[in-house]
């Protein structure tokens, strides 16, 4: 589709259509669409934190990769920010454009191929059609999140962190990717070609490309899942016996949701253990659960494989129904060492407020995993010769619509919890929300930092590419 229409103002710094000047530079021809409306706008404005908001002057839904190249050639061109965006599930301004141009990668949404061991998908493709897809042909990605409603592309741009934890993160199961960098040029990589790009890219938060396909890892996929809540009101007792499964590697999968209090108990650490089987090989409950602490509680949950990795899926469509999505939600993540999460866990634990805890909407998490699962230089990680551990606060307000003073309030809750993690060796997981200057990316990247500028000095000279995170490596 030609946008013959739509052209930029380069004087006075925006998009415009054709009949208000002829002293513009108009775009190049593409088989998408180059959006100006307000309503398009507005949304691509925001993301799923409100707190952060940052409209674009135009919104691109490419038909191909070489609609991406040719926008990003011209905005390379003119100093145009350019961000992707998947389903905007960071929550502090991550991937806004604002005056730039947003490209909406939903539109990018084939699954090419399904192979044996891999599969190659666009960016755009959500992981919850690609595990019915693979699912049909009994296979499995065998690191998914537990929200499966955003794509491919955005969760690699991440890092993606799932309760697979003998797996590392999901940038540690991509074979290849296609990326557009930041030059306009389509760049096939991997660990064999392009080397530096690929590890640039994954995990890279949009700083030298955007990802617009990838090959990534299939595994064999059991058609049942057996979980087990394992309930712990002392944070010793949880530890210990998520320790103990680690150190076994029996299970499939671990992680823990941390309850909130009541006016009667204390909070809860519920273990989410799975098990992966088939039809005729159940699971061996003594064995598998023998000489944990005693819980006080536990429950079995018996589920087909699909039932089960979606579960949340319908949970959170069930709040965004109820206006969950406008809520402002200040979330914070950080991976910890092993030698120090317990203690700072249990303490963080004891100081929630209930607005931190935002029953019903919201949730406290720890996600363990082995250290040396994890490859992906851009996916900082604490220094622990055994264990790193994900720990989340994802908390909402109570209220839909802006709400500056709780957002004010937890942004200062995170500065400070940030703090006293980094002190204990701490590392930012980049999802949630709080500001980072420049010195602090490099503290964020330590020795990897020269390879961060090296490669946005080579892939994005021009420095156009996704503003939100505020990492500046030119000089």
């Amino acid at each position: 589709m030609d946008q013959p229409s739509v052209r930029f103002d380069a004087s006075r710094r925006r998009w415009v259509r054709r009949h208000e000047t002829t002293d513009s530079a108009p775009v190049p021809p593409l088989e998408g669409e180059l959006i100006l409306s307000d309503e398009v706008l507005d949304a691509a404005g925001r993301d799923l934190g409100n707190i952060v908001f940052g409209r674009p002057g135009a919104v691109l839904r490419p038909a191909s990769s070489a609609d991406i190249a040719a926008m990003m050639k011209f905005c390379a061109r003119h100093g145009i920010a350019v961000a992707a965006r998947g389903a905007a599930h960071t929550t502090h301004g991550q991937g806004l454009a604002p005056g730039g141009l947003v490209i909406d990668m939903t539109a990018l949404t084939t699954i090419h191929t399904i192979g044996t061991d891999h599969t190659e998908v666009d960016a755009g493709v959500m992981w919850r059609d690609l595990v019915e897809a693979a699912a049909e042909q009994g296979l499995r990605f065998p690191a998914l999140t537990g929200y499966l409603r955003l794509t491919v592309g955005g969760t690699l741009s991440v890092g993606g962190v799932s309760p697979a934890y003998r797996v590392g993160g999901q940038v540690d199961r991509v074979r290849e990717l296609e990326v557009v960098t930041g030059t306009g040029q389509i760049v096939r990589c991997g660990p064999d070609a392009h080397t530096d790009l690929f590890h640039a890219a994954l995990a890279g938060l949009g700083q030298v490309g955007i990802i617009t396909r990838a090959v990534i890892d299939l595994v064999p996929a059991l058609p049942f899942v057996r979980t087990y809540l394992l309930d712990y009101t002392s944070s010793d007792a949880a530890f210990d016996a998520m320790r103990t499964l680690l150190i076994r590697r029996e299970v499939d999968e671990l992680f823990c949701m941390i309850l909130p209090p009541t006016a009667t108990t204390p909070p809860v650490y519920q273990l989410h253990v799975h098990q992966f089987h088939d039809a005729n090989t159940s699971p061996d409950d003594k064995h598998l659960l023998r000489a944990l602490p005693a819980p006080a509680d536990r429950q079995q949950i018996d589920e087909d494989y699909v039932q089960q990795v979606t579960t949340y899926d319908a949970f959170f469509d069930a709040l965004s129904a109820q206006g969950w999505d406008d809520c402002v939600k200040p979330w914070f993540d950080v991976f910890l060492p092993d030698k120090t999460v317990q203690a700072y866990v249990a303490q963080v634990v004891s100081q929630l407020t209930e607005e931190d805890w935002s029953p019903g909407v919201g949730f406290v998490l720890a996600f363990p995993h082995e250290t040396s699962a994890f490859h992906s230089p851009r996916l900082r990680i604490p220094e622990d010769d055994h264990y790193v551990w994900l720990f989340d606060i994802l908390g909402a307000s109570k209220n839909v619509g802006p709400d500056p003073e709780f957002a004010t309030r937890m942004l200062e809750r995170n500065r400070m919890l940030f703090e006293t993690a980094r002190s204990i060796g701490g590392v930012r997981y980049p999802i949630g929300s709080q500001a980072f200057d420049n010195h602090a990316w490099e503290d964020h990247y330590g020795a990897t930092w020269p390879d961060v500028t090296a490669a946005k000095k080579r892939y994005d000279p021009t420095g156009i590419l996704t503003p939100g995170p505020a990492i500046s490596t030119l000089s």
